[in-house]
């Protein structure tokens, strides 16, 4: 379906959730802005019509689908099923958007885990007079980060803690979607 428009007569739904936005770039700037198109109640009504015709001239239908199909096809029971179905893409979007980020924050989190365990490990074993080499090999990697300052166990542990509140924060907004 990629570029082509959704027949309007078609039955098959899932076809809603394979529509591609437009997208258009600022020329300034590079930033994407989704095209959109405000639907007005003049629409949906023109679009009950349309609906309603094409019931109408549907030579596959019996005479008591197309009584049933055009009872349904008037603009308020349309309107209705625009917004659901408005619903249902900006739920299963959100879904997927913090469904990949849970991902991102998982593998992050595990990464930390690991990290913080070794270094431990580490800190257990290291004479207090090697353990500036910690530090700096830490401050080396992280820009702006004072090696005299940060111990890396304390630093892998704030890390830890912000990667399980992602975790937590992925849950609860997937939930909610």
């Amino acid at each position: 379906m990629q570029g082509q428009k959704i027949p309007k007569t078609t039955r098959e739904p899932t076809l809603l959730f394979e529509r591609q936005p437009e997208i258009e770039y600022d020329k300034e700037t590079g930033v994407p802005k989704f095209r959109t198109q405000p639907v007005k109640w003049e629409d949906i009504a023109r679009r009950a019509d349309e609906l309603k015709e094409a019931i109408r001239n549907d030579a596959t239908l019996t005479a008591q689908e197309k009584e049933k199909r055009l009872a349904d096809a008037i603009p308020e029971k349309l309107f209705y099923r625009i917004q659901l179905e408005n619903q249902v893409a900006q739920a299963r979007g959100s879904s997927l958007f913090y469904g990949l980020r849970y991902k991102d924050a998982l593998h992050e989190r595990d990464r930390y885990k690991t990290a913080l365990t070794f270094y431990k490990k580490l800190d257990e074993t290291l004479p207090e007079n090697e353990k500036w080499k910690l530090r700096e090999s830490l401050s080396s990697r992280i820009p702006f980060l004072p090696s005299e300052v940060v111990n890396p166990t304390v630093w892998l542990k704030d890390q830890l803690e912000q990667a399980e509140n992602q975790l937590r924060q992925g849950h609860q907004s997937s939930a909610a979607a």
